[in-house]
């Protein structure tokens, strides 16, 4: 929504709806805000104290939630054009309730996989490892380099790996 009204990324304003989710159930399927993870809600809770600061998502890891990651459609689809921009994008976002390295990772290199299968890549190719729409040498040029664990599953660890090594969780990567 903000995305569409504002015409760019605007995190105040994506932050101002989030807030008005969570205690108004804006947008919300059942008209309220019936599950939220603890990052997302300290964010939000931090953000209405200061409202002139986005990038109120924690950068500790033990604060690596996947709440930015399951939100992050938006960007990508917004910036379908510009991959770069799709990503970079994604990583904006996912900075304003969760700021941990795991999860500006897997943010990144999803909407890279989103725009990648916009643009009619062969699964096979996107799980290939270390798969950028960017080519594989993006990665390498980043300040931020990518988080071990996020590398570990573009490297194929999901491939082999079987329960209970794959759990699902309220983690980014686990």
């Amino acid at each position: 929504e903000s995305l569409i009204e504002r015409g760019r990324l605007d995190l105040c304003d994506q932050l101002k709806r989030y807030v008005d989710w969570y205690e108004n159930g804006h947008l919300g399927s059942t008209g309220m805000c019936f599950d939220i993870g603890m990052t997302t809600r300290n964010a939000l809770m931090k953000f209405r104290k200061d409202q002139d600061n986005p990038l109120v998502g924690p950068q500790a890891e033990r604060a690596a939630g996947n709440g930015s990651l399951m939100r992050l459609c938006a960007a990508p689809l917004a910036f379908w054009h510009d991959t770069r921009a799709a990503m970079e994008a994604a990583v904006w976002s996912s900075r304003t309730t969760h700021g941990a390295p795991q999860c500006l990772s897997a943010c990144r290199y999803f909407a890279g996989l989103l725009v990648a299968s916009m643009n009619g890549v062969s699964k096979e190719e996107m799980l290939s490892p270390l798969y950028s729409p960017l080519g594989s040498e993006y990665w390498e040029t980043l300040t931020e380099p990518l988080h071990a664990e996020v590398r570990e599953v573009m490297e194929g660890s999901f491939r082999v790996r079987q329960p209970p090594d794959v759990i699902g969780s309220g983690y980014v990567v686990k």
